[in-house]
Protein backbone atom coordinates (compact mmCIF):
# COMPACT_ATOMS: atom_id res chain seq x y z
CA UNK A 1 0.00 0.00 0.00
CA UNK A 2 2.94 2.32 0.53
CA UNK A 3 3.64 2.19 -3.20
CA UNK A 4 0.36 4.03 -3.79
CA UNK A 5 0.88 6.64 -1.06
CA UNK A 6 2.90 9.56 -2.45
CA UNK A 7 3.92 11.14 0.87
CA UNK A 8 5.63 8.04 2.35
CA UNK A 9 9.41 8.41 2.30
CA UNK A 10 10.55 5.44 4.41
CA UNK A 11 8.89 2.15 5.35
CA UNK A 12 10.89 0.07 7.80
CA UNK A 13 10.70 -3.70 7.83
CA UNK A 14 12.79 -5.70 10.26
CA UNK A 15 12.07 -9.30 9.40
CA UNK A 16 12.74 -9.11 5.64
CA UNK A 17 10.27 -11.96 5.23
CA UNK A 18 12.73 -14.61 6.42
CA UNK A 19 10.32 -16.10 8.96
CA UNK A 20 8.68 -19.15 7.35
CA UNK A 21 5.30 -17.85 8.54
CA UNK A 22 5.60 -14.86 6.18
CA UNK A 23 6.43 -17.17 3.28
CA UNK A 24 3.36 -19.33 4.02
CA UNK A 25 1.00 -16.49 4.91
CA UNK A 26 1.04 -14.80 1.52
CA UNK A 27 0.10 -16.83 -1.53
CA UNK A 28 1.60 -15.55 -4.76
CA UNK A 29 5.11 -14.88 -3.50
CA UNK A 30 6.92 -12.97 -0.83
CA UNK A 31 8.02 -9.36 -1.05
CA UNK A 32 10.99 -9.07 -3.40
CA UNK A 33 13.93 -6.78 -2.65
CA UNK A 34 16.58 -5.31 -4.91
CA UNK A 35 19.47 -3.14 -3.70
CA UNK A 36 17.72 -2.55 -0.38
CA UNK A 37 14.38 -1.54 -1.90
CA UNK A 38 11.11 -3.47 -1.93
CA UNK A 39 9.89 -3.96 -5.46
CA UNK A 40 6.25 -3.23 -6.27
CA UNK A 41 4.11 -6.27 -7.07
CA UNK A 42 3.57 -7.13 -10.71
CA UNK A 43 0.16 -8.65 -10.03
CA UNK A 44 -3.17 -6.83 -9.52
CA UNK A 45 -4.01 -5.25 -6.18
CA UNK A 46 -1.46 -5.93 -3.46
CA UNK A 47 0.03 -8.68 -5.60
CA UNK A 48 -0.57 -11.41 -3.02
CA UNK A 49 -3.45 -13.25 -1.40
CA UNK A 50 -3.66 -13.90 2.34
CA UNK A 51 -3.90 -17.56 3.38
CA UNK A 52 -6.47 -17.24 6.15
CA UNK A 53 -5.79 -20.76 7.45
CA UNK A 54 -2.18 -19.86 8.16
CA UNK A 55 -3.24 -16.52 9.68
CA UNK A 56 -5.72 -18.28 12.00
CA UNK A 57 -2.87 -20.37 13.46
CA UNK A 58 -1.09 -17.21 14.62
CA UNK A 59 -3.72 -14.84 16.04
CA UNK A 60 -2.78 -11.33 17.12
CA UNK A 61 -1.39 -11.17 20.64
CA UNK A 62 -1.44 -7.67 22.09
CA UNK A 63 1.65 -6.46 23.89
CA UNK A 64 2.69 -3.27 25.61
CA UNK A 65 5.53 -1.30 24.08
CA UNK A 66 7.35 1.34 26.05
CA UNK A 67 6.51 4.74 24.64
CA UNK A 68 8.49 7.81 25.55
CA UNK A 69 6.13 10.76 25.60
CA UNK A 70 6.17 14.28 26.89
CA UNK A 71 3.56 15.40 29.43
CA UNK A 72 1.46 16.93 26.64
CA UNK A 73 1.32 13.57 24.84
CA UNK A 74 3.91 14.41 22.18
CA UNK A 75 6.31 11.62 21.24
CA UNK A 76 9.83 12.01 22.63
CA UNK A 77 12.40 10.78 20.15
CA UNK A 78 15.47 11.59 22.20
Amino acid sequence: MVFSTPHVAIQQITHRGNDPCWQDLFQGGAIRYEKGFALPPDRPGLGVALDENVAAKRPYQPHTCQQLRFVDGGIADH
